[in-house]
């Protein structure tokens, strides 16, 4: 299984197919000076909420550094913020990935020369949302990602107990007696006061490759942090009443986790998708909008037991 680019995408007038190609001859110039680039058709992979991802085959000469290969050109989208530091900072979380031990792939990345990310791709595809395997896949890849401690450079805290305490103040700012009770059923269930682990950020479903015959790979590592393991869970369950189309789909994610139940508890989930969701409210939201009711939904079902 393979995600493969698709056919369609942008003409090369346009300045996403522009920008993905001008990047990637750029920073291939700068990594390999004296190599004659041949660059095969750009094409689109589709786009996030930031940026757009852009593929094509590179292909020096000569190539004592292996260079050759399938590219990813992450092109910021127009109208988003373009930050060459946020680049730099994703390509040395993925430098230093590189260097560590892990049951897992990552991309490899080109040293950043513009605000547009060039990394390798890699095969793979999502797997159903609602499947067990969707929740053996999810529970391996958390295990080899949360068994490194972050490096120094990472943002982040520095004990599980102080990234799940800071989530669960975001509560505070409501006037609303539900949440108060929330936030003092969140005060009686913090993690142990334990190091921090490093944290990809965005645990979605699309940054998850499942492979036949190749360990799994994870993509766009840009939110990477160090702090509560609980939190990139909460990140695919959100608060769902049935995640993974079960009432107990989020039991069965913890479990598969930490079978023996030492370091994680589904109350410690809890904990951070109540901050996740309260980011959703507006801050100007009193009125009982959807994000709001979201949030106040599950603070009924965490208070009721």
């Amino acid at each position: 299984m393979t995600r493969r680019p698709r056919r369609r995408g942008r003409s090369a007038a346009e300045p996403g197919w522009f920008r993905a190609q001008s990047a990637v001859t750029e920073a291939f110039a700068a990594v390999a000076p004296h190599a004659r680039t041949a660059l095969g058709r750009v094409r689109s992979l589709g786009r996030g909420l930031f940026r757009e991802g852009w593929w094509c085959d590179v292909a020096l000469e000569p190539d004592p550094d292996g260079w050759s290969g399938e590219w990813v050109a992450l092109v910021p989208l127009p109208g988003a913020p373009a930050d060459s530091g946020a680049v730099r900072a994703e390509a040395r979380i993925l430098t230093w990935l590189a260097t560590q031990p892990l049951p897992i792939r990552v991309p490899r990345v080109v040293p950043p020369v513009s605000d547009v990310l060039i990394c390798g791709w890699l095969a793979g595809g999502q797997l159903d949302q609602k499947s067990e395997a969707r929740i053996a896949l999810t529970a391996e890849v958390a295990r080899a990602i949360h068994a490194l401690a972050p490096p120094d450079f990472l943002p982040g805290y520095p004990t599980r107990r102080a990234h799940a305490a800071a989530e669960l103040a975001r509560l505070a700012r409501f006037d609303d007696p539900l949440l108060r009770e929330a936030l003092a059923w969140g005060g009686e269930h913090l993690p142990p006061d334990a190091p921090a682990s490093l944290l990809h950020g965005d645990f979605m479903a699309q940054n998850v490759l499942f492979h036949f015959h190749l360990p799994p790979a994870v993509i766009d590592w840009a939110g990477a942090s160090g702090g509560d393991p609980a939190s990139d869970l909460a990140i695919v369950t959100r608060g769902a009443r049935r995640p993974f189309g079960e009432e107990d789909g989020l039991q069965r994610l913890v479990r598969a986790v930490d079978p023996e139940g030492e370091r994680i508890a589904v109350a410690h989930v809890r904990i951070h998708e109540l901050g996740l969701l309260s980011r959703w409210v507006p801050e100007d939201s009193s009125d009982g909008g959807n994000a709001l009711n979201h949030l106040r939904n599950l603070a009924r079902r965490l208070v009721a037991g």
